[in-house]
C-alpha cells in the first residue's frame, strides 16, 4: 500500500521581487502647437452684394441682412434695385 502524503514540517516562503521604481522620462520642453500652413488659393472673398443676394435667397429680409452683414439699412437696399424706392 501507499503511504499517504503527510506534511514533513516543509515551509514554503513566498518568493519577492526586487521592489523596481518606474523610469522617469527625461525633462522635455513644452510642446510647440504647430500652425498649418493654409493657402490663399482655396479661399475666395464675396462681396457684400453677393452675400447680400445670397442671403435674400435664403429668405431673410433687408433689415436681417443689413444686421448680418454690419452694414447700413440703405446701403443693403442699393443691392437690390428692384425693391430700391424711386430716386
Amino acid at each position: 500500500m501507499v503511504d499517504p502524503i503527510r506534511s514533513s514540517g516543509m515551509q514554503v516562503s513566498r518568493i519577492t521581487a526586487p521592489i523596481q521604481t518606474p523610469a522617469t522620462a527625461p525633462d522635455q520642453p513644452p510642446a510647440t502647437p504647430v500652425r498649418a500652413e493654409v493657402p490663399n488659393r482655396d479661399t475666395i472673398q464675396i462681396s457684400y452684394a453677393a452675400q447680400a443676394q445670397a442671403l435674400r435667397q435664403q429668405g431673410l429680409s433687408i433689415p436681417e441682412i443689413s444686421m448680418q452683414l454690419k452694414q447700413d439699412i440703405k446701403t443693403v437696399t442699393s443691392y437690390f434695385p428692384e425693391s430700391a424706392p424711386p430716386a
